[in-house]
C-alpha cells in the first residue's frame, strides 16, 4: 500500500520490481480475505467504501458504500477479515464504531461502539474529540482502624 499515491502495490521479491495494481481516491487499509483469496479495501474521504481487488488482474470490485448494501458508514480508516464469520470488520473513525461488513450483500452494522471521553482510541492514534467533561478532584475517606469497625 502506498500512501502517498493511494494505490496498491506489487512487489516481486526476486527482483525488486514494483507495479502498481490499482489506484483508489482516498486508500485508508487492506487486509486480506482467505477464504475467497482477494484483496479487500478500505476508501475514506469523500467516497468511503469496501471493495475487492483481483490480486492477478487488478480488476476492482465495490462492495459496500453509499450505493451498496445497508447501514450506517462514515470513515473507515481500518479493516480486518474474520473468515470464521466471513464478513469485513472495519473500524470507522467517524462513528467510534468497529463495523461489520457483509461482502455479499454490502450490508454494514455496529459490532461495538465507544465513546471518545471514555476510552482512546483502540488503534492508537487520535480521533475527532468530543468535549470533555470536567474532572472533579478525588479525595479518599480517611481509613478506620480494624478495631474501630469490630466495635
Amino acid at each position: 500500500m502506498d500512501e502517498c499515491f493511494d494505490a496498491l502495490i506489487e512487489i516481486d521479491l526476486d527482483t525488486g520490481d514494483r507495479r502498481s495494481l490499482a489506484s483508489f481516491f482516498s486508500l485508508s487499509a487492506v487486509a486480506w480475505d482467505s477464504n475467497s483469496h482477494r484483496v479487500l479495501v478500505v476508501e475514506s474521504g469523500s467516497e468511503p467504501g469496501l471493495a475487492t481487488l483481483d490480486p492477478d488482474s487488478g480488476a476492482r470490485i465495490e462492495l459496500s458504500n453509499a450505493s451498496i448494501g445497508a447501514g450506517p458508514l462514515d470513515y473507515p480508516e481500518a479493516i480486518a477479515w474474520d473468515p470464521k464469520s466471513r464478513s469485513a470488520l472495519v473500524i470507522d473513525d467517524g462513528l467510534n464504531a468497529l463495523l461489520a461488513i457483509d461482502p455479499v450483500s454490502g450490508d454494514r452494522v455496529i459490532v461495538s461502539r465507544w465513546l471518545d471521553y471514555l476510552a482512546p482510541a483502540p488503534w492508537g492514534h487520535s480521533m475527532p474529540r468530543l468535549e470533555r467533561r470536567p474532572r472533579l478532584p478525588v479525595t479518599p475517606a480517611p481509613l478506620q482502624s480494624r478495631a474501630a469497625i469490630t466495635q
